[in-house]
């Protein structure tokens, strides 16, 4: 009697572990979308005024996804993980902005003089 419980056990076991291998298959990213926002976004870097209405349209856009999101920080910013949140991947792309246009105002207050 005890075999039969044991060979239970190990066959629910092993029958639970089969159905939970489910492999995930890879978003399909709408590259249209993505070339879009990326040339919009290149255009108007550095420039506040034109920038951000862009990337307010990128970030409230339901077409843009997840997937979407990490391939234009991608080519936009640096590779970016298949796995980062598309709130991530939308920062990343706002502080490239906000990096470069800060450098600009740091550049004008100098007027071209040296630091030193």
């Amino acid at each position: 009697m005890r075999r039969d419980c044991q060979n239970e056990k190990r066959q629910g076991v092993a029958s639970a572990s089969r159905g939970s291998s489910k492999k995930r298959t890879k978003a399909v990213i709408n590259q249209e979308i993505v070339s879009s926002y990326l040339g919009k976004l290149e255009q108007s870097l550095g420039d506040n005024r034109s920038f951000l209405p862009v990337f307010e349209a990128l970030q409230s856009d339901p077409d843009v996804r997840q997937e979407e999101a990490v391939a234009i920080a991608s080519r936009f910013v640096a590779k970016t993980a298949d796995a980062t949140a598309r709130a991530k991947a939308l920062e990343r792309i706002l502080k490239r902005h906000q990096s470069l246009a800060s450098f600009k105002l740091k550049q004008r207050a100098m007027a071209g003089r040296s630091a030193a």
